[in-house]
Protein backbone atom coordinates (compact mmCIF):
# COMPACT_ATOMS: atom_id res chain seq x y z
CA UNK A 1 0.00 0.00 0.00
CA UNK A 2 1.48 3.55 -1.14
CA UNK A 3 1.82 5.82 1.75
CA UNK A 4 3.77 8.57 0.48
CA UNK A 5 0.76 10.56 -0.36
CA UNK A 6 -0.45 11.16 3.58
CA UNK A 7 2.93 13.29 4.05
CA UNK A 8 2.14 15.36 0.83
CA UNK A 9 0.52 18.99 1.66
CA UNK A 10 -3.25 18.17 2.09
CA UNK A 11 -3.99 21.01 -0.33
CA UNK A 12 -2.16 19.32 -3.03
CA UNK A 13 -3.90 17.11 -5.76
CA UNK A 14 -1.67 14.48 -4.96
CA UNK A 15 -3.07 14.08 -1.58
CA UNK A 16 -6.27 14.12 -2.29
CA UNK A 17 -5.56 11.54 -5.02
CA UNK A 18 -3.79 9.45 -2.88
CA UNK A 19 -5.94 10.04 -0.23
CA UNK A 20 -9.00 8.55 -2.90
CA UNK A 21 -6.51 5.51 -3.81
CA UNK A 22 -6.22 4.75 -0.07
CA UNK A 23 -9.82 4.86 0.66
CA UNK A 24 -10.54 2.88 -2.34
CA UNK A 25 -8.44 0.30 -1.91
CA UNK A 26 -9.01 -0.17 2.01
CA UNK A 27 -12.74 -0.46 1.45
CA UNK A 28 -11.71 -3.47 -1.33
CA UNK A 29 -9.26 -4.79 0.89
CA UNK A 30 -11.80 -4.93 3.99
CA UNK A 31 -14.68 -6.88 1.72
CA UNK A 32 -16.03 -3.21 0.04
CA UNK A 33 -17.66 -2.46 3.40
CA UNK A 34 -19.69 1.00 3.45
CA UNK A 35 -17.60 2.01 6.75
CA UNK A 36 -14.34 2.18 8.16
CA UNK A 37 -11.53 2.99 10.84
CA UNK A 38 -11.33 6.79 10.11
CA UNK A 39 -7.81 7.61 10.69
CA UNK A 40 -8.04 11.15 10.60
CA UNK A 41 -6.50 13.04 13.31
CA UNK A 42 -9.70 13.80 15.42
CA UNK A 43 -11.10 9.99 14.80
CA UNK A 44 -7.70 8.22 15.56
CA UNK A 45 -9.18 4.33 14.09
CA UNK A 46 -11.55 4.76 17.24
CA UNK A 47 -14.73 4.98 15.02
CA UNK A 48 -16.20 3.93 11.87
CA UNK A 49 -16.98 6.47 9.37
CA UNK A 50 -18.65 6.12 5.89
CA UNK A 51 -16.07 5.80 3.48
CA UNK A 52 -17.02 9.14 1.76
CA UNK A 53 -16.77 10.70 5.18
CA UNK A 54 -13.32 9.09 6.05
CA UNK A 55 -12.07 10.90 2.65
CA UNK A 56 -13.24 14.31 3.30
CA UNK A 57 -12.19 13.93 7.30
CA UNK A 58 -8.74 12.67 5.48
CA UNK A 59 -8.39 15.55 3.10
CA UNK A 60 -10.09 18.09 5.68
CA UNK A 61 -8.39 17.18 8.91
CA UNK A 62 -5.42 15.01 8.10
CA UNK A 63 -4.26 11.59 9.34
CA UNK A 64 -2.99 10.75 13.16
CA UNK A 65 0.63 11.12 12.82
CA UNK A 66 1.15 8.22 15.01
CA UNK A 67 -0.82 5.58 12.35
CA UNK A 68 0.61 7.85 9.39
CA UNK A 69 4.24 6.73 11.03
CA UNK A 70 2.92 3.05 11.68
CA UNK A 71 4.64 0.47 8.77
CA UNK A 72 1.07 -1.57 8.48
CA UNK A 73 -1.84 0.41 8.15
CA UNK A 74 -3.54 -3.17 9.30
CA UNK A 75 -6.95 -1.72 10.12
CA UNK A 76 -6.63 -0.49 6.08
CA UNK A 77 -5.85 -3.77 4.95
CA UNK A 78 -2.02 -3.99 5.56
CA UNK A 79 -0.55 -7.69 6.10
CA UNK A 80 1.20 -7.56 8.80
CA UNK A 81 4.96 -9.26 8.80
CA UNK A 82 4.53 -12.36 10.46
CA UNK A 83 8.55 -13.09 10.64
CA UNK A 84 9.11 -13.38 14.32
CA UNK A 85 12.60 -12.18 15.46
CA UNK A 86 14.18 -13.60 18.68
CA UNK A 87 15.43 -10.79 20.28
CA UNK A 88 16.87 -10.83 24.03
CA UNK A 89 14.91 -9.11 26.34
CA UNK A 90 16.67 -7.57 29.31
CA UNK A 91 14.64 -9.68 31.39
CA UNK A 92 15.75 -12.79 29.73
CA UNK A 93 19.37 -11.29 30.30
CA UNK A 94 19.63 -10.83 34.07
CA UNK A 95 17.67 -14.64 34.51
CA UNK A 96 20.44 -15.41 32.05
CA UNK A 97 23.21 -14.18 34.47
CA UNK A 98 22.05 -15.29 37.56
CA UNK A 99 21.19 -18.04 36.35
CA UNK A 100 24.96 -18.54 35.53
CA UNK A 101 26.45 -16.78 38.22
CA UNK A 102 24.16 -18.79 41.27
CA UNK A 103 23.53 -22.20 39.68
CA UNK A 104 25.97 -23.21 36.81
CA UNK A 105 28.79 -23.44 39.32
Amino acid sequence: MDKAWAWLPRNSLEYEIGAKNFVSGASISLGNHTEMFCPCVDCRNVCHQLIETVLDHLVIRGMDLKYKRNPCWSKHGDKRDRTFVDVPTSEEEAYELLRTTYFDS
